[in-house]
């Protein structure tokens, strides 16, 4: 076929079943970043999830990382997949002094690990980060295949407003967000005495925390938008990943659910 041809059926994620195992690595790397971006525009931005990332998607300052191992899937055998970590690590030590970027995803598209033991991983991460930098300029959140959509309070339907089509370590850049939500002054409030007696004492409470504003405000979101619209366009992003690993004669990971 023609070299457009090849190129498109790269696109949709059909392969020659000869192909060696350098140009699996490499078609994986590069369906791998599709489908993120795609999940970035056609999810985070179009319900507009969170105020920096559809910022940082929309004029480019997302960087994605794609990260793997030379095994496929990757074989965690109960251990912390250390290789794809300092994978991670080094990117974020080279992107963190990089002013254009605001955004860091960091994708293991072979890495079988369910939902709660990739905190651990979210963990080591930051933890190795801190020690390379000394400290960390980066804020970090785990995203995952695997989570159903939970009303019972905004914080519950975090995990669903983070499911992506593979495991992903948010690094969003602590500058961003105090941009977003600027420090609070801790001095002492100032109250007339002659309206003390009718003073709103809850204008002194702490601000809300930014993460429990946004929570809030997806919920709402969903439930205007409907569950069901969130969860189709999940669905498709989901069927190309998929029929992606089985033209590669591979599973994919029953941990991601």
């Amino acid at each position: 076929s023609s070299k457009f041809e090849q190129q498109r059926a790269l696109r949709r994620g059909r392969f020659n079943s000869m192909m060696t195992p350098k140009q699996m690595q490499n078609n994986l790397q590069e369906e791998a970043y599709r489908l993120v971006m795609r999940y970035c525009h056609e999810v985070v931005v179009h319900f507009n999830f969170c105020p920096w990332a559809r910022s940082a998607i929309q004029e480019n300052r997302l960087d994605i990382n794609v990260l793997e191992d030379s095994q496929w899937p990757y074989p965690l055998d109960k251990q912390l997949p250390t290789e794809l970590i300092r994978q991670g690590v080094q990117r974020l030590a080279l992107l963190e002094v990089e002013p254009q970027v605001e955004l860091v995803l960091l994708v293991f598209p072979t890495l079988p690990i369910d939902r709660i033991p990739f905190d651990d991983v979210l963990r080591e991460v930051r933890r190795y980060h801190e020690l390379e930098r000394q400290t960390s300029g980066f804020a970090f959140a785990a995203f995952h295949p695997s989570a159903q959509a939970n009303f019972f309070s905004p914080e519950r339907m975090i995990p669903f407003i983070r499911r992506t089509p593979f495991p992903i370590i948010q690094a969003v850049k602590v500058e961003v967000l105090n941009q977003i939500a600027p420090k609070q002054s801790g001095g002492t409030a100032y109250i007339d005495p002659d309206h003390m007696a009718n003073f709103n004492w809850k204008q002194l409470s702490q601000p809300e925390p930014l993460r429990k504003k946004i929570a809030r405000a997806n919920l709402e979101t969903i439930k205007k938008s409907g569950v069901e619209s969130v969860e189709h366009r999940l669905k498709l992003i989901f069927r190309e990943r998929d029929a992606f690993f089985k033209a590669q004669n591979q599973s994919v990971p029953s941990q991601w659910g």
